[in-house]
């Protein structure tokens, strides 16, 4: 039976989407996670197991499902294999294997697992997915290559690849010339040719310079080229990340994503140091074999019995310490997740009290991924054992037997041991490389969860340019999270137009800052249109709208910059104008009584200043470029009632079109149209006073508050 193709998972949440990648594979269809969560989005809860079948179904493979409280071990169950099980109530893994005293699961998230059957059975939740194979399964050879990045990259630098031969050749040759010289000057010291001796040691003095410079060609050639290739790879990812639509970020987090941009510089390294030297030393090796054909067939069938025995004793490790090096990956990044969440919340971890409880999370996971890396080392020190202990005694055992050779000098014997010296150095180094490329290749699935996906579904530079915002209408906008079922917003149907104050108020949840991203296009409807003075919202210069868009979030994100710098952000404005904002966000005698005043620089994650105090911040921030509609999400709920009563009166005087979601009701009575929301549904539209007399979710919220 052919072995399942492990695929692992990034997020809590992948392990169906997992499973499924898994069991195509397996079934015929080649594809990758990025390509089947392009085609299935898992939402905030993940699949279930119809939802699995169905997906498997949309492939022409039928599913079925079973419960099972005991799994007994015969036949006719062995024929069922591979299926996906519930695990623990909420993980789904993969039933590879059953023997007379194991079971082999692979689980997305550990990785291939033998099980005896009392700890399956701990696990097991009883229900299986058996899918069947079928002739009108849709097949599929070859999906998207991990390595198309690189493939791009060399297209582009033909030419930079085609000099790093010629030097390589040039470096051969150089190479070469020892083995020869030391053949030469043995046979002649053995003759006691003094004379001639002499003559190669001027030669070898004449050699070192012109050798040091090749190979330092040679070294800053590869460099050049590697760091062009982290270049554009880096580049790519950055590009992408940044253009990709912000659905892509909903059910990611930020740790895993910094770890795949860490993968990427990590790639840099190993393609240097290994890669391309392997790939470089690989000519060396058919060089020799070569050479060796031709001017000794049995020194040739020699090291080709001893390249055969190395290279059967290092495949039989490959794949393992390919898969160990997976299982590593995995756990470093959970570690790294649990290292940024701490250190990002470390205040309320404090605060809590929760320091000894966040610390043993962090040990555990630090113990799992030093576990993994164990393992992995183990196999790498047998693996590199091997290879030196070959490298090291097959040169000296080619030396003993072709002094046994008849016809075969002194002098050709120290040849041989030599020439084998470097081939074996550099058969070594190809299967290092070789290796190295498995590594690289497990890191390229997880950055490839980037590479490959989609840019955002609106130009930024394409559509009609606007120079103002008259009117946003919705018009019966309904909007679903991707892979949710639900909506979150339901035939929603509102007219803002210029200079107006527009709030809106409901519980938590029920779907304010959803309408807010879909206004700031961070979403799409799923069905209905948002149109900008009556022009459908898709067919607007994105990067235009935008520019006249200033939004202030509900968490106030400041960078460990000066004041200046966090309120421009890279943008050019005059210092009056500087100050001109921060008055009207209430934020400048703050300003003035510090000592840098705008120079002033901020902590990183703003922990030198107060919440209030970053949040007028990026108030100014939102203002300084003269938006037409300023977009407030509970903007100043971390201000003091009078210190908000004055940036609101300023931005009434200001004439800035306001849409504004806010807690306390109090800010918003003066408001033109306030738009009572209900779990995603507009429940009532209205003033103040006339929603306090029409609508009881309104005279709820408002009733709460006194």
């Amino acid at each position: 039976m052919q072995k399942i193709k492990y695929i692992g998972q990034a997020q809590e949440t992948e392990c169906g989407l997992c499973c499924t990648a898994m069991i195509l594979n397996y079934l015929g269809y080649k594809i990758s996670l990025t390509e089947l969560e392009r085609k299935h989005k898992v939402g905030r809860d993940g699949l279930s197991f119809k939802e699995i079948g169905n997906i498997i179904g949309e492939y022409n493979y039928k599913c079925n499902y079973y419960k099972i409280d005991k799994f007994p071990i015969g036949e006719i169950e062995k024929k069922l294999l591979p299926m996906v099980i519930l695990w623990n109530q909420n993980h789904f893994v993969i039933l590879e294997k059953i023997t007379s005293r194991f079971f082999y699961i692979v689980d997305p998230n550990y990785g291939r697992l033998r099980l005896s059957r009392i700890e399956f059975e701990s696990h097991f939740s009883n229900l299986v997915l058996v899918p069947e194979l079928s002739k009108d399964g849709l097949k599929r050879k070859n999906g998207k290559s991990e390595w198309s990045v690189y493939r791009d990259f060399f297209k582009q630098n033909k030419t930079g690849f085609l000099f790093v031969f010629l030097i390589a050749i040039v470096y051969y040759l150089f190479t070469m010339l020892i083995p020869n010289i030391m053949q030469n000057v043995t046979n002649l010291a053995l003759a006691k040719d003094t004379q001639l001796v002499y003559k190669y040691v001027f030669i070898l003095i004449l050699a070192i310079p012109v050798f040091f410079f090749i190979y330092w060609l040679r070294s800053k050639v590869v460099l050049w080229l590697s760091l062009k290739m982290d270049r554009f790879t880096y580049s790519r990812l950055m590009n992408i990340l940044f253009e990709i639509h912000y659905d892509f970020f909903l059910n990611r987090n930020s740790s895993d994503i910094l770890y795949k941009i860490s993968l990427s510089r990590a790639n840099r390294d190993l393609l240097l140091d290994t890669v391309i030297e392997g790939v470089l030393d690989l000519g060396m090796v058919i060089v020799i074999n070569v050479l060796f054909f031709f001017k000794s067939r049995i020194v040739f069938m020699l090291m080709l019995f001893f390249s055969i025995v190395l290279t059967v004793s290092l495949l039989s490790l490959k794949g393992k310490i390919v898969q160990k090096n997976k299982n590593e990956i995995m756990e470093a990044s959970k570690l790294q997740g649990l290292e940024y969440e701490s250190l990002s919340a470390i205040f309320t971890i404090k605060g809590s009290s929760q320091e000894k409880y966040i610390e043993k999370l962090i040990m555990n996971q630090y113990f799992n991924s030093i576990d993994k890396y164990k393992k992995r080392y183990k196999l790498n020190i047998l693996y590199g054992n091997l290879t030196e202990t070959i490298s090291l005694f097959c040169p000296l055992l080619l030396f003993i037997l072709t002094l046994s050779i008849h016809g075969m000098s002194v002098g050709e014997s120290i040849y041989v041991y030599s020439l084998s010296g470097i081939y074996f150095g550099s058969i070594s180094s190809v299967f290092s490389s070789w290796n190295t490329l498995g590594t690289i290749k497990n890191n390229m699935e997880r950055i490839n969860s980037i590479l490959d996906q989609k840019v955002s579904q609106l130009p930024s530079n394409l559509g009609q340019n606007i120079e103002t915002i008259d009117t946003l209408t919705f018009d019966h906008v309904f909007y679903k999270y991707p892979g949710q079922d639900k909506y979150a917003l339901n035939d929603i149907c509102f007219k803002v137009k210029k200079g107006e104050k527009v709030s809106l108020v409901g519980k938590t949840g029920s779907g304010k800052s959803t309408l807010l991203g879909l206004m700031l296009c961070l979403y799409l409807p799923t069905r209905g249109r948002i149109l900008v003075n009556g022009i459908d919202i898709k067919k607007i210069n994105n990067e235009c709208y935008k520019k006249l868009i200033g939004f202030v979030p509900q968490q106030a994100f400041i960078f460990n910059k000066s004041i200046k710098d966090n309120i421009l952000m890279n943008r050019k404005y005059p210092l009056s104008k500087i100050e001109d904002v921060c008055q009207i966000a209430a934020i400048k005698s703050d300003i003035d009584a510090m000592p840098m005043k705008f120079n002033t620089i901020i902590a990183e994650l703003g922990r030198n200043i107060s919440g209030g105090q970053k949040q007028r911040i990026t108030i100014a921030r939102a203002l300084i470029s003269n938006p037409q509609i300023l977009l407030l999400d509970e903007a100043t709920s971390s201000v003091d009632n009078v210190t908000e009563k004055e940036i609101g009166e300023n931005l009434r005087k200001d004439r800035v079109t306001q849409i504004n979601v806010a807690h306390r009701l109090s800010t918003i009575r003066d408001s033109d149209m306030i738009i009572a929301i209900n779990n995603g549904h507009i429940a009532a539209t209205g003033t103040h006073m006339e929603l306090l007399e029409k609508s009881t979710v309104y005279s709820d919220l408002y009733k709460s508050e006194e």
